[in-house]
């Protein structure tokens, strides 16, 4: 059975980046995947997919293209799949209005966080995991 992917830090041109990052068991070389998040980050989703990836035989990274993003550890990735298809809305106070009062500041703090982001560093914290 493989191994589960471990947590580290690696090197990239702005400091260090969080990565996950596992290889099969047994002698390799084995063939190896980078696994690049979409919007939501570095989540269980995106893990799942490395799992699969290493029990399929290969070697597989996961590069936290978020390391360095506060606002983005302040939210869940719950809060996160509420907000961002609010943040794509064509009238974002109207797709407000239809959540719930309680949910209405998360959604909003998702849109600020995303309209926010410095992607800058993506590519070069992507090629630092290669």
């Amino acid at each position: 059975m493989p191994k589960s992917l471990e947590i580290l830090n690696i090197p990239a041109p702005a400091g260090p980046i969080r990565a996950a990052f596992a290889t099969p068991p047994g002698p390799g070389p084995h063939p190896a995947v980078i696994v690049l998040q979409e919007a939501f980050g570095f989540t269980r989703q995106i893990l799942g997919v490395a799992r699969r990836l290493l029990e399929e035989g290969y070697a597989a990274i996961v590069p936290d293209l978020y390391s360095r993003d506060p606002l983005r550890r302040e939210l869940t990735d719950e809060d996160v799949a509420l907000g961002f298809p609010i943040s794509r809305a064509p009238d974002r106070e109207a797709a407000l209005s239809e959540l719930l009062p309680e949910e209405r500041p998360i959604a909003r703090k998702v849109i600020a966080w995303l309209d926010q982001r410095d992607s800058s560093q993506y590519l070069p914290d992507s090629l630092a995991a290669i």
